[in-house]
């Protein structure tokens, strides 16, 4: 915001330059004042379009099969939720007149500005006292739930999102702590059991397995806990990803039950590790030792179960509703038009890669028989035939040595780049606009195609030297490329046209705190790089250090996702307020996603119309567009 400096005396010099500043202030105050009209029109327009069409389906309520009802319910809750929106938007811009020309007045020593409230603001279009929008649909609303006013209420309101994280959540954080402290507790029984003496837990030689078996539950355990942080961060700074992800405003989650959920599986984690760990031991025997690798096989099936079991009557149900669509339009990646909550889940894959490179590892292993089902020593019998027939721990390594096994490893490997790269061009095909952007943004995720067939190319020439020149030059093209598009696209940061790093609105911190962002540039860098680390390190994957390493390299990426995750919401959530590119808006009348393309295009039009209006030149006389309003009443 640029600061206007001026003579304050009352000099004639002085008192001209007053008169000079206070016109252009009321100038631009008319601009913004236009604009807010036009806004508040165009949205009352469509208020009133949609009260016609629930008013005129609840005519033919009797005729009504369960569908219809519940998509009408739908729009009575959404119509509700736009209404008290328009309200929020009234009342927050009328403030804001309101304390700009307070504020006016008090630099000048007038009441100009007061007078301009009464004559504009108080009698504007927007400013309308009475919106009865809210009382015209409440009877067939109250008629839908069967006559009970106060229970159609109840189902109509819409908990804010600092309520939904501050509020009513008591018993949650006492889960939480609950889980929190269960962690703990199983953190140092595991720590206590790996130390004791004459355990029998051969760890250096059993790491590499363990680790490969345990990794991926793990992975995705801190993945949840991360992006239960995410929503409180969120909620706590007033980004809205409840609206960014097109969320259930009345049936969600809330940032303390994801945390739930998280450290929950974390705790089971940790309760199985114990098990898997205590089996294996000297310190006991149970006939069900020989079968301890089912331990973490068993972990799996149930996040597996956990995540496509429904739980219906529960709080889940809509998340898992939610999760089971999400995954549906990502197999359908590139044939189906993409919104902004599929490309965002496609880039947490991403950051999941070594995950489904365990459970590919996993699969593999059990197909070919390669991982030992009973390797845990019968103390009883040193010539257990099992025992002797099974492969050593230490010798597990990458499975499979076929073509077959190698092709399915390089599908798992590179299944999170295709997945958003098919998304990009399928946005490219239905954007015109921006047909270069998402061609662009599809060319960076080829480089991970490029970065996994070098990989395969340094492995199988023995690190020959045109190999390894080769497999340099993609990783540093591929991590350039990432890096300059999460700055400059996705966080919208490094405006170098401009000569500045960070953007004008800023969500997450000002003046003194906006090293925060420098701070997550410098994580995004070194983060983004850290493959040069892994090199140099020389891992070894097959062995229990190579497998530790591996595991560190993982959470680390996990931890750049959840920085990411921020400051792309805050660009999105800035966006939406500036294009107002996600709404909503439930139609009584379907709409086929074939003709999605067609709709944004009308609607970029019409952007391109609304923007055209606003540079139109703004009234020139305060004075005469004042004494004009005043003639119409």
């Amino acid at each position: 915001m640029t600061e206007i400096r001026f003579d304050q005396s009352d000099t004639p010099l002085g008192l001209a330059q007053k008169e000079k500043v206070s016109a252009e202030f009321f100038e631009a105050v008319e601009v913004q004042l236009q604009k807010v009209n036009l806004f508040f029109n165009e949205k009352i327009s469509a208020a009133n379009r949609q009260l016609a069409d629930i008013t005129r389906n609840c005519d033919d309520f009797d005729l009504m099969t369960k569908k219809d009802v519940k998509h009408l319910k739908e729009a009575i809750c959404e119509f509700y939720l736009f209404v008290q929106k328009l309200k929020t938007f009234q009342e927050l811009n009328f403030e804001a007149f309101r304390k700009i020309n307070k504020k006016h007045d008090k630099i000048m020593n007038k009441s100009t500005g007061n007078d301009f409230m009464k004559d504009n603001i108080d009698n504007s279009r927007f400013n309308l006292r009475s919106l009865t929008l809210n009382i015209r649909y409440l009877e067939p609303w109250t008629t839908l739930e069967g006559g009970d006013s106060k229970q159609a209420m109840n189902k109509l309101r819409v908990p804010p999102i600092t309520d939904v994280v501050h509020g009513k959540t008591n018993e949650f954080l006492f889960i939480l702590g609950v889980l929190v402290g269960i962690s703990l507790v199983f953190l140092l029984a595991i720590a206590f059991i790996v130390n004791v003496e004459n355990s029998g837990i051969e760890l250096e030689e059993n790491l590499p397995t363990i680790i490969l078996l345990f990794r991926p539950t793990l992975l995705i355990a801190i993945f949840i806990i991360f992006f239960s942080m995410n929503m409180y961060g969120w909620a706590n700074a007033g980004v809205n990803s409840v609206l960014i992800f097109e969320l259930n405003p009345r049936d969600r989650l809330s940032a303390v039950q994801m945390a739930c959920i998280g450290f929950g599986f974390l705790a089971l984690w940790l309760v199985f590790l114990f098990i898997y760990l205590l089996l294996s031991s000297k310190l006991i025997f149970l006939s069900l030792s020989p079968y301890v690798n089912y331990i973490p096989i068993s972990l799996d099936l149930i996040l597996i179960l956990f995540a496509f079991t429904p739980a219906k009557g529960t709080g889940l149900w809509s998340t898992q509703l939610f999760f089971w669509k999400l995954i549906l339009r990502e197999v359908k990646a590139g044939f189906i038009p993409v919104a902004f909550v599929d490309f965002w889940f496609a880039d947490q894959l991403n950051s999941l890669g070594q995950v489904f490179l365990d459970f590919q590892q996993t699969i593999c292993l059990i197909a070919t028989k390669d991982i030992p089902m009973n390797f845990v020593p019968n103390y009883e019998d040193n010539n257990d035939p099992a025992l002797l027939n099974s492969t050593s721990i230490a010798e597990i390594g990458v499975c499979g040595e076929s073509t077959f096994a190698e092709i399915f490893r390089f599908f798992f490997w590179i299944l999170p780049a295709y997945i958003r790269f098919a998304q990009c061009i399928r946005r490219a095909i239905d954007s015109q606009k921006r047909r270069g952007h998402h061609f662009q943004n599809a060319a960076k995720y080829s480089t991970s195609f490029l970065k996994v067939a070098m990989s395969y190319a340094l492995q199988y020439s023995g690190k020959a030297p045109a190999a390894f020149g080769f497999w340099i030059i993609t990783n540093v093209v591929a991590s350039v490329f990432t890096l300059v598009w999460d700055l400059r696209m996705d966080w919208g940061l490094l405006h170098l046209e401009k000569k500045q790093i960070l953007r004008d609105e800023l969500i997450y911190g000002h003046g003194e705190t906006n090293w925060i962002y420098f701070l997550a540039i410098i994580q995004d860098i070194l983060f983004r790089f850290a493959w040069i680390a892994k090199y140099f390190i020389g891992i070894n994957t097959s062995s229990g250090l190579g497998q530790v390493w591996t595991s560190l390299f993982a959470v680390i990426e996990l931890i750049r996702r959840f920085v990411w995750n921020f400051f792309r919401l805050e660009n999105e959530h800035l966006n939406n307020c500036g294009e107002f590119r996600a709404v909503r808006e439930i139609s009584l009348v379907v709409v086929n996603e074939s003709e999605i393309a067609k709709l944004e295009e009308i609607m970029d039009e019409e952007k391109d119309r609304l923007l055209e209006f606003h540079r139109r030149p703004a009234i020139k006389n305060t004075n005469r567009f004042r004494n004009t309003v005043q003639k119409e009443k």
